[in-house]
């Protein structure tokens, strides 16, 4: 039978619990732990207690009502004005929260623009051919072919699979404690992330029509 307590003494409880698990603490007050002492933190049992209380349920609904805003994060409008000869683009109303964690919201936008773009362009990238950013040039030559464009489609969703593929690590790499581990998996994510940016690159100058 479970014992009701208040989030309070619930709190207290934990910490007894999970005391000494932390090998050190750093300077801004968070704790570092190994992976095997961060999994023991992670799955300490308080089964044999349920929270009561008026505070507890208001943090139950303030909590969803946070996860709510913070898995319906706006990326912002984009707003293109003209200057004199020349356009102006910018991106505004951008949710506060969407700065955190900027390296996996970046690379959700490029791997989801990148086949948006594929899905809906009618021009082949000049860089099939191996002349990036000639795109115009190549849309009115003879040489391009539905092989052509398949090649081409192949070419984008290709770099967008490499950020597909990166995301997952990026989210590791946030719930990861500073370990053995945490050190692997960046030196892995930084070489991921070098050949993904290397291969968008390649086709950047193709991608504006």
């Amino acid at each position: 039978m479970k014992k009701f307590i208040t989030e309070r003494q619930w709190e207290k409880i934990f910490r007894q619990r999970t005391e000494g698990l932390h090998e050190k603490m750093l300077d801004d007050g968070s704790k570092v732990y190994t992976a095997d002492n961060f999994m023991k933190y992670m799955s300490v049992d308080m089964s044999d207690y349920q929270i009561i209380g008026i505070r507890h349920q208001l943090s139950i609904i303030k909590d969803k009502l946070e996860k709510y805003k913070l898995r319906h994060l706006s990326i912002g409008k984009l707003i293109i004005t003209d200057e004199g000869n020349s356009e102006k683009a910018e991106i505004k109303n951008i949710s506060k929260p969407i700065s955190w964690r900027s390296d996996l919201w970046l690379a959700v936008i490029i791997r989801d623009h990148l086949r948006h773009f594929i899905n809906n362009t009618a021009c082949v990238g000049g860089c099939v051919f191996e002349e990036p950013g000639n795109q115009l040039f190549v849309y009115a030559d003879e040489r391009e072919t539905d092989s052509d464009m398949i090649k081409w489609k192949g070419m984008v969703n290709s770099v967008a699979d490499e950020f597909d593929a990166l995301i997952p690590l990026i989210l590791e790499s946030h719930s990861t404690p500073m370990c053995g581990k945490k050190i692997e998996l960046m030196e892995k994510k930084k070489e991921m992330q070098k050949k993904a940016f290397a291969d968008l690159e390649y086709i950047f100058n193709d991608l504006w029509w």
